[in-house]
């Protein structure tokens, strides 16, 4: 995958977060308000959570390192211009 769609991945992946984050604190405190806790709501709500977290951390850390790539390509083609450009003014000069 490019940069720009992991990018999005990674930016949806932030707003499942938050959603999964609202509903994990709803879950806690209707549950607490309600009376005797009822652990599935919170339970499925924790999960969402932390799969929602994982995911975030695995998109981002894949975002990261396809950027790094193509600085890293940049570089390299940067690179071999500067040695072009060198080898004619090497050339130029004899």
């Amino acid at each position: 995958m490019n940069v720009e769609s992991l990018r999005w991945v990674r930016r949806v992946a932030s707003l499942v977060v938050l959603l999964s984050a609202l509903a994990l604190i709803l879950a806690r405190t209707r549950s607490s308000a309600a009376g005797p806790p009822s652990g599935t709501p919170t339970f499925i709500a924790a999960l969402c959570f932390l799969v929602s977290v994982l995911t975030f951390v695995v998109s981002w850390r894949k975002e990261l390192a396809a950027a790094e790539r193509a600085a890293l390509l940049r570089e390299q083609q940067q690179l071999e211009l500067l040695k072009l450009q060198i080898e004619r003014a090497k050339r130029s000069e004899t």
